[in-house]
């Protein structure tokens, strides 16, 4: 629906909301490419904080597939686009995602790194103290 009305990034927002799924499912392969799928369906629009999410969801797949270098490219190019936004491009359903939901994701995806190797929990803490 989201294809026919030429809205992709809605269309994005429902394989992000899919790749979340397949992510609690402990499917992160599929939560990967649904993510991926998404990025490359709203590779044209103009909503960086449209990207920065969706980069969070791919990290998401990263971290549960504890492929770390992947992780930590993904939620550095998230906070960078994040900075560049421009909130006169953002979608009304993305209004939610600001600061303290793109650190709370990156800090629990940091979390869960940590759970099977604990030197991720230096960065875990830092996110936790930055501020």
């Amino acid at each position: 629906m989201a294809y026919v009305a030429r809205d992709t990034g809605y269309g994005a927002l429902a394989l992000a909301d899919l790749a979340r799924q397949s992510r609690d499912l402990e499917r992160p392969q599929d939560a990967l490419e649904l993510a991926r799928l998404a990025q490359y369906g709203s590779r044209n629009s103009g909503a960086t904080k449209l990207h920065a999410f969706l980069l969070t969801r791919e990290a998401w797949a990263f971290a549960h597939l504890n492929w770390t270098r992947e992780f930590r490219r993904a939620v550095g190019q998230a906070a960078d686009l994040f900075a560049e936004n421009d909130d006169a491009s953002c979608p009304a359903w993305l209004e939610n995602f600001d600061e303290a939901e793109l650190l709370g994701v990156i800090g629990a995806r940091y979390r869960d790194l940590a759970a099977t190797d604990p030197r991720h929990n230096e960065a875990y803490s830092a996110i936790l103290i930055d501020d």
